[in-house]
């Protein structure tokens, strides 16, 4: 692999560890300047040793073993990028990388009871007689992660009250469909509306915001929002 600053062949260590850049990240994410065995494994102790340590890494209270993995992939993934399309690393990488893991945990990690499967044909369906409804979605580009949301606010006859869209930045989808509920619930309260359904598709923010000892430090700011 061709290193993006010198042009010149690296080890695969020196890209996933050793480069100055990355080595910023890596003591971001926790890693003290005195871990003799991180920093100065080979490639194979290295990823071994790594890959079962229980160390609780911050903000997300998430085992270091989980969060390796992520950091090695987005940071061998951000390398390549600066390779081939000149992409240079964000100064908020391992901030990215904590809000990607804090996803994963969530939606992916978290052990669910086996439901049954079904199929269901899935359409907007109006809200009771003098109640509105809103219908709110977030989105992410997943080549640049510049993500984005919005919503409507519709009567029970389907007929347009209110709408908002809203740019937000680098984010995950979770955030994204997170603050597209957010600013919908915001607009309601300005409209003074008496009555709102609130109807969103994604399953895991809607068993967050029930869970009252549901903690995610990424997250949670904008979960508690929601909540009032």
């Amino acid at each position: 692999m061709l290193n993006p600053n010198s042009k010149e062949a690296e080890t695969v260590l020196h890209a996933l560890r050793d480069c100055s850049r990355v080595k910023l990240v890596w003591m971001k994410l926790g890693v003290k300047v005195g871990d003799r065995v991180f920093w100065e494994s080979n490639l194979q102790t290295w990823i071994n040793y790594n890959g079962i340590q229980n160390k609780v890494v911050t903000p997300t209270n998430t085992p270091s073993r989980v969060v390796f993995p992520f950091v090695v992939w987005l940071i061998w993934k951000s390398r390549n990028h600066s390779v081939f399309r000149g992409k240079n690393m964000s100064p908020n990488f391992a901030v990215d990388i904590l809000k990607q893991v804090a996803e994963y945990v969530h939606c992916a990690a978290s052990p669910r009871a086996l439901t049954q499967k079904s199929i269901q044909r899935i359409r907007w369906e109006r809200p009771s007689g003098g109640w509105k409804k809103l219908n709110t979605d977030g989105s992410v580009i997943e080549s640049s992660g510049m993500a984005s949301c919005g919503g409507v606010v519709r009567d029970e006859e389907g007929i347009w009250t209110a709408s908002f869209k809203r740019r937000i930045g680098v984010t995950t989808s979770i955030e994204a469909e997170l603050w597209g509920l957010r600013d919908g619930l915001m607009l309601f309260s300005n409209l003074n509306i008496s009555s709102l359904v609130v109807e969103l598709d994604t399953k895991a923010i809607v068993d967050a915001l029930f869970n009252a000892d549901y903690v995610n430090n990424v997250i949670s700011p904008i979960l508690d929002d929601c909540r009032l």
